[in-house]
């Protein structure tokens, strides 16, 4: 397997497939998906592909199964899954000051806007993957997942609603995601390396 990032295309090609070739209506679009990956990394614990992967096509229940044509394009799409999260984890590891959520984008005229919903959305997913063992964190600290819940959550966005934030606040908010990660990274990886001495 290519330790490459996944190109442009690559990215293009899996975000089809889940938005359209799978045959699912729950699937993730990539920027969900690449929120839900960074939260599986960066988390308390190592989880399996068998944990988080039925999210990936079922970001509801974990039930549903994509339809592959035949053997070889279900181990394609694995793949690109599989090297995207690497790419993050040693982006992570190696260069954190590197990296950058992956989120769409409005046009708006020239002018773009960071579309944080879908991603913060799988960032969530991820986190209630394993709630128990995230709980401590997000207790110990929950201005840290302001903007997670804010955007990520049903209670968050029905806020958002309510509070009408100016367009530069949503830019402001936009740009703490990538700190976020890195603090989130660093905690739980110190709290491994803890478990890890005794």
């Amino acid at each position: 397997m290519s330790p490459d990032p996944l190109s442009e295309a690559e990215l293009d090609k899996l975000d089809d497939f889940l938005m359209e070739k799978s045959g699912l209506e729950n699937a993730m679009d990539i920027a969900m998906l690449d929120g839900y990956l960074t939260a599986v990394i960066v988390g308390p614990r190592t989880l399996l592909p068998n944990q988080w992967l039925p999210f990936v096509w079922d970001m509801e229940d974990g039930e549903a199964m994509a339809k592959f044509k035949n053997p070889a394009e279900a181990q394609r799409v694995f793949m690109w899954l599989i090297r995207h999260m690497n790419s993050i984890a040693r982006t992570l590891s190696k260069t954190p000051e590197d990296y950058e959520p992956l989120l769409m984008e409005n046009p708006n005229h020239g002018d773009p806007i960071p579309i944080i919903d879908e991603w913060s959305l799988g960032f969530m997913t991820g986190v209630a993957l394993d709630q128990e063992h995230w709980q401590p964190l997000v207790e110990k600290d929950p201005k840290l997942f302001e903007v997670l819940k804010l955007y990520g959550t049903e209670a968050g966005l029905k806020e958002l609603m309510r509070a009408k934030h100016s367009l530069e606040k949503h830019r402001e908010f936009a740009a703490t995601l990538g700190d976020t990660v890195r603090v989130i990274h660093a905690y739980w990886l110190k709290q491994r390396m803890m478990i890890a001495a005794h």
